[in-house]
């Protein structure tokens, strides 16, 4: 028997609802295991310092179960001193105050993370668990050797 158009078209459709059915299963155990490590996270955002991108600011944005990290622009340990505020006003100051030595400038790592119930020592130790560590790196930050790849654009 030769398969009509219209049951070609049903079980693409079925295909793509049993893989859209799998994707939120997937998705929702995923959700439990978050949920039961670290409590409920409804939304977390913030900046990073990305091992190898020593030029970008990795941004961060969460909501749900939906992530994105995408370049938040540039940190200012890479920016020329002509593009910096001007000293003494208070763009100035609060760039100074994020400031953290010569070596790491105003690279950092700051996510908030808003939820229910959230086991805030769980989450600092999963986050410190992936900082890279004094000497991982064969070189300092900025001194063009590269440790890691720039090559993704950001």
């Amino acid at each position: 028997r030769k398969a009509s158009a219209t049951e070609s078209s049903d079980d693409d459709d079925d295909e793509e609802a049993d893989e859209s059915v799998l994707r939120e299963r997937e998705s929702n155990r995923r959700q439990k295991r978050m949920r039961k490590a670290f409590g409920n996270i409804l939304r977390s955002k913030g900046y990073m310092w990305i091992a190898g991108r020593d030029r970008y600011v990795g941004e961060w944005s969460q909501s749900g179960a939906v992530g994105e990290i995408s370049c938040g622009g540039y940190w200012y340990a890479t920016a020329d001193k002509e593009e910096w505020p001007e000293p003494g006003t208070e763009p100035y100051e609060m760039l100074m105050a994020d400031f953290d030595g010569e070596e790491l400038c105003d690279r950092r790592q700051e996510i908030v993370f808003i939820g229910q119930k959230l086991d805030r020592a769980a989450i600092t130790a999963t986050l410190d668990a992936c900082q890279v560590k004094r000497g991982e790196l064969p070189r300092k930050p900025g001194s063009g050797e590269a440790s890691g790849s720039e090559e993704h654009g950001w």
